[in-house]
């Protein structure tokens, strides 16, 4: 594995995660359709138009809690492991994955997530890894396949405002090669897809150049169905909704702007 010196979140990591020709471990469940956050129809657009989902300061939120939660988790991984961890960009070919921490001699990784419900009740009892939701598991797989590691420690913990803990629950996860094999095949089809991928416009037909400057129109894939409204989990199991947006206007039909919307008396 090649280590790339990139910290996460800095320009030139974002550079290297939008690169159409890189596939990422944090991709791969999209790509797998099995991601809970984003379908394979909406990753193949991003990919093939370089326009990405918008950040809303709610979602940024989410994700410096997360981040938070995973500095404050890596001291209690480190003792579990019994070394050192290294939060690392590390690539293998065209794979591509942002460790949340590894070792010196790469032969274990750390993956970590807030502990939500879902979590709590599949990591009880015997066999923990496997009833992991398989979108952490094509996650983990695809950095095993990177970095060449022995097995990936999960771990999913909670905290307070004040960085005290409230609960952490763990194990350990090993390679599959048959899910190894399936992610190959999925990254080679999606190849194949995104170089004869032609966005069109939501009403149809290719996506025309600009006459006048500005961004063209935003495109939706052939093959996607918008999506509902995503909920965000927190660890109380609470979920915040999202409101369904009014249809477009009706498009003008000589030409012009489109008529202002009448509201009934």
């Amino acid at each position: 594995m090649k280590v790339i010196d990139y910290p996460q979140g800095s320009p030139e990591w974002l550079a290297h995660r939008g690169n159409p020709a890189i596939f990422n471990a944090s991709d791969a469940p999209a790509m797998m359709n099995c991601s809970s956050y984003k379908t394979r129809a909406q990753m193949l657009r991003e990919r093939a138009t370089g326009l990405g989902e918008e950040v809303t300061p709610e979602k940024q939120r989410l994700f410096d809690s997360g981040h938070r939660f995973e500095a404050l988790a890596r001291p209690l991984a480190e003792q579990i492991i019994g070394e050192p961890l290294y939060p690392v960009v590390g690539v293998e070919g065209p794979y591509s994955a942002s460790f949340d921490g590894i070792t010196l001699c790469e032969d274990v990784a750390f993956e970590h997530k807030r502990l939500n419900d879902a979590l709590r009740e599949c990591m009880e009892g015997e066999d923990e890894s496997n009833r992991l939701p398989l979108q952490y598991r094509v996650q983990m797989e695809h950095q095993l396949m990177v970095s060449g590691a022995d097995k990936v420690l999960f771990m999913a913990s909670d905290w307070t405002r004040d960085d005290m803990l409230n609960e952490e629950r763990h194990c350990w996860y090993y390679p599959d090669l048959v899910l190894r094999s399936q992610i190959i095949a999925g990254w080679a089809q999606f190849a194949e897809d995104l170089a004869a991928y032609e966005p069109t416009t939501k009403y149809g037909g290719p996506m025309p150049e600009p006459k006048y400057g500005g961004p063209p129109p935003v495109p939706v894939g052939d093959d996607e169905t918008a999506p509902g409204p995503v909920e965000a989990t927190g660890s109380d199991g609470g979920s915040d909704s999202t409101a369904s947006a009014e249809p477009p206007a009706p498009l003008p039909k000589y030409g012009g702007p489109a008529p202002a919307p009448v509201t009934p008396g």
